[in-house]
């Protein structure tokens, strides 16, 4: 899938974008991505410093790039951190406090100063805590902390620059979608671990020492540390625990029942102290403590499996998966249910497939989930992908997809109202995606609109159901005919084709005559039946052969005439029928042979080039004897390659190579001469051609040698005709009468 990255300078301009990408990974809980890509001449990687894209929120979200990695491949791999922490983390809250307020004041006040302002906050618990040289970002991860909130981070782009950054309080992070993990849909693999050390069911709480004076060198010296004896806690008053004045400590009691020492209702606490060093407020102190003593007041679960993640699959956006969110864990083989929140998802943009999700309660419950997608998920992508019907003999698959539909249906919610037109029952889903209508005479199904209006895509009467899709595991159709056409249809034993212009003519795909299987024809309205292909092996029937079967066993009952590819051996074999028995149709060649004379013949041809005008005629005759033209038009060398090719089976391939090193055929031309040489001779339709190094220098045309350059060796004589130049011994050249009567 693609997705538009954006790339930043230093001066926070937009300086180039790229639509693909090799790998795109977020890390969401600790902020963190992976990116690579090719490299590109548009800009250089090196002055970048921030990559932004639209998340799986549709949210503008920008990385500040920590590390580059230019590969010898061409690639350039790319390490990056959520640029809201990088630059509040390098922000300072001097002095600031809040007291009695909700997430979203206190998440305006440690922000003040800084580039980034408050859009809006959903209504939250009221927290008290105090920052005292904090970074920025230390300061929102305390305020999440206490009152539960969940922050998300967005920028604007206007006219190639960054104009706005904002932070949105939510009052929690994620949502209860009804997601399910079942392993009969989505959950494949399940390995459960029980730890039960470091359990603590009681805790002291410890926060920054008091000071109590200086020291010689003037600094400030601490004493004991605070604590959060004089806060009062009662379950009566909405808080999650009782705790007295003068107590130091926090116990939850229930824990202590379940997993003290001793015996039952004299259970002796496992007691353990937490320091805070940096907490200088009692209320929030107390705040921090019960938060950790929540993390430890249990045995730790973890659960490691592998899931199908389908929230990214064309159809299944109803499986969506955020931080935060509640979930389901079906255990079917230990008849087990799990329930607990998202922590932490690894989220791969370019393969979803490969999306991680860790599940629990941080530090006391963690169900890690890797997605590992098996043949399951290409099932399940293949029909959702094209938005068709799905129907399966799986039964697994099939109730797993019956389950995201139930969880979808579960999830959305339901308001009812009644249609002023005709009385009707109308109910819809709280998110407007869909809705029922309930009359007298049957039931109507919509899952969009238009123009305001209901489209209704399925119906059910008493005189049948009519929808655009069907989701069913066996369809039994024995007693139903499927049709696409009148000549194209599907009964209870065939797929048929028919002939529109002779329905006698008929293609039948299952039992065609009603005993047999395989695809078959008829040409006679199923009298007499030709098959194709059955499990004996593939037939072949044409008008010039009757039959060709490949097949390990002869055919039986054959035509005459009718060929047969025996597999049965290396190489296969052709037979043909004579009426009596099957005849070899093999005709042995050996290519060896014909490479060792195609290549004698062809250093004849290379040795022609310094042919005197003796030769010549000799030369002639021997290319005219290995080009002379049969009847067909081929000629003998021709004829040999076919030969050679035909007879070579598996070795075609590499032997034809061979004899191309040799004789090649290029815009109708014959090049004669091993590639690469630097002599080559070409015959076209009017001449015989030498070239050197790709320059004519000499051919033979309407019965004339013409030689650019000619060099006669042999008694020093070069001959015209009846005449001839002869060289005379005090070194003169005469030119002669020497033929002739």
């Amino acid at each position: 899938m693609e997705i538009q990255f954006f790339f930043l300078n230093h001066d926070e301009e937009v300086v180039g974008v790229l639509n693909d990408a090799i790998v795109c990974k977020v890390h969401e809980s600790a902020y963190q991505a992976e990116f690579a890509f090719e490299n590109t001449d548009v800009f250089s990687f090196e002055d970048c410093a921030y990559i932004g894209f639209v998340d799986v929120n549709a949210e503008l979200v920008f990385y500040e790039i920590i590390d580059i990695n230019p590969r010898l491949d061409g690639t350039t791999s790319i390490t990056a951190e959520h640029a809201a922490m990088t630059e509040l983390l390098q922000e300072i809250v001097e002095g600031k406090s809040v007291d009695g307020s909700e997430a979203g004041y206190a998440v305006s006040r440690v922000i003040e100063g800084t580039r980034w302002t408050l859009k809006s906050a959903d209504s939250t618990p009221q927290i008290a805590t105090s920052f005292w040289y904090k970074n920025v970002w230390e300061c929102l991860e305390t305020i999440k902390s206490l009152s539960g909130c969940a922050l998300y981070f967005g920028w604007t782009i206007t006219g190639g620059i960054v104009s706005e950054r904002y932070v949105v309080v939510k009052a929690r992070a994620g949502a209860d979608r009804g997601k399910r993990f079942d392993m009969s849909k989505d959950l494949t693999n399940i390995d459960v671990h029980i730890d039960k050390s470091g359990i603590y069911t009681l805790l002291y709480g410890r926060g920054k020492g008091e000071e109590v004076g200086t020291n010689t060198s003037g600094d400030a010296t601490y004493g004991r540390r605070i604590t959060f004896a004089d806060v009062v806690w009662s379950t009566e008053n909405g808080d999650p625990l009782d705790k007295p004045a003068d107590v130091e400590y926090l116990e939850d009691t229930a824990a202590t029942n379940a997993f003290g020492r001793g015996t039952t209702g004299n259970k002796r606490p496992r007691k353990g102290v937490v320091t805070f060093a940096e907490c200088v407020d009692p209320e929030e102190l107390i705040q921090l403590t019960y938060a950790k003593l929540q993390t430890v007041n249990k045995p730790k679960l973890t659960i490691s499996s592998t899931v199908i993640d389908l929230e990214r699959v064309w159809g299944y956006s109803h499986e969506a998966v955020r931080i935060g969110d509640d979930v389901t864990i079906i255990a079917d083989q230990w008849n087990a249910t799990y329930q607990d929140k998202v922590v932490d998802i690894v989220r791969d943009y370019l393969n979803p497939l490969q999306t991680e999700v860790t599940i629990g309660e941080e530090g006391s419950t963690t169900y890690s989930i890797q997605s590992d997608l098996s043949s399951v998920i290409e099932s399940v992508k293949e029909q959702a992908d094209i938005g068709s019907s799905v129907a399966t003999a799986n039964p697994d698959l099939l109730r797993g997809f019956i389950d995201t539909m139930v969880t979808r249906i579960i999830s959305s919610g339901t308001g009812i109202t009644t249609d002023p037109n005709d009385g009707s029952l109308i109910l819809t889903a709280n998110d407007g995606s869909s809705a029922v209508k309930l009359t007298g005479s049957g039931i109507l199904i919509a899952d969009s609109k238009e123009a305001g209006a209901w489209v209704w895509t399925t119906a059910l009467s008493g005189t049948g159901v009519a929808t655009e899709t069907l989701t069913a595991g066996v369809i039994q159709a024995s007693l139903i005919k499927i049709l696409g056409t009148d000549q194209f249809y599907w009964d209870s034993s065939n797929i048929i084709i028919q002939n529109p212009s002779n329905t006698d003519q008929q293609i039948r795909i299952g039992r065609y005559d009603g005993t047999n299987y395989g695809i078959a024809f008829t040409q006679d309205g199923g009298d007499t039946w030709q098959n194709a292909l059955d499990f004996s092996g593939v037939h072949i029937s044409s008008g010039e052969i009757d039959q060709i079967t490949i097949s390990d066993d002869a055919p039986e009952n054959p035509a005459i005439d009718a060929v047969w590819l025996d597999t049965s051996g290396v190489p296969n074999t052709f037979y043909r029928w004579n009426g009596t028995s099957w005849v070899d149709c093999g005709q042995e060649v050996n290519i060896d042979t014909e490479l060792s004379q195609l290549k004698s013949e062809m250093q004849n041809y290379v040795d022609t080039n310094a042919a005197s005008a003796g030769d010549l005629a000799s030369f002639e005759q021997t290319v005219g004897t290995i080009l002379d033209i049969d009847e067909n038009g081929e000629t003998t060398l021709i004829q040999r390659i076919y030969q050679a090719i035909d007879a070579s089976g598996d070795a075609a391939a590499s032997q034809y190579k061979e004899i191309l090193k040799y004789i090649r055929f290029v815009n109708g031309s014959i090049v004669l001469g091993e590639q690469g040489n630097e002599i080559a001779l070409t015959i076209v339709n009017d001449r015989i051609s030498f070239t050197q190094n790709g320059t004519e220098v000499a051919y033979i045309s309407d019965n004339t040698l013409y030689i650019g350059n000619a060099i006669v060796r042999r008694g020093g004589i070069l001959q015209l005709g009846n005449f001839g130049f002869v060289p005379e011994e005090d070194g003169s050249l005469s030119f002669l009468k020497i033929g002739g009567e």
